[in-house]
């Protein structure tokens, strides 16, 4: 008769009743082969978990980081020529409907902003310099970049389209 496999997965508890029984019957004299004999798939659940916990243990010892980079200028710190290409292209199409230099805000109707998560429509942003005001004018067309700063949207870049 075939012995019966079980497919359960143990957790340490059941490893350490398993390790200590398998010890106190060999203490007796039972041979090995009759206590425990662990079908292969359990055998393969029970390597993945301690392969699994050793790799955690030794990647929290050597103080890598736990996450991933901060910010977009963290990670272009070791990839400079793909982050400046990155920064060419992640402009946005606008119109400009309004510029206000007085409370230094510009509306501008615009497509979709990836990194900001926003779809195409009309936004008062706020600019990061003042003298950008004076670059755009209402209704010419324009690329620019924005990011939230401080809690607001603001225009970091801007140039009119070509």
């Amino acid at each position: 008769m075939a012995p019966h496999w079980p497919d359960s997965t143990f957790g340490a508890d059941e490893l350490m009743k398993l390790k200590q029984g398998a010890v106190n019957a060999v203490d007796h004299g039972a041979p090995m082969t009759r206590i425990l004999f662990v079908s292969p798939t359990v055998q393969r659940k029970i390597f993945m978990k301690i392969t699994t916990l050793m790799f955690a243990v030794s990647l929290a010892a050597s103080g890598a980081p736990s996450g991933a980079q901060d910010t977009a200028a963290d990670h272009s710190a070791h990839h400079p020529s793909v982050a400046a290409a990155a920064a060419a292209t992640d402009t946005t199409d606008a119109e400009v409907r309004k510029v206000d230099k007085e409370s230094k805000t510009l509306v501008l109707k615009h497509g979709e902003i990836k990194n900001l998560d926003m779809p195409d429509h009309v936004t008062v942003f706020q600019v990061k310099d003042p003298r950008m005001l004076d670059t755009v004018k209402t209704g010419d067309k324009v690329k620019f970049k924005a990011e939230k700063l401080g809690g607001a949207y603001t225009v970091t870049f801007i140039e009119r389209a070509k």
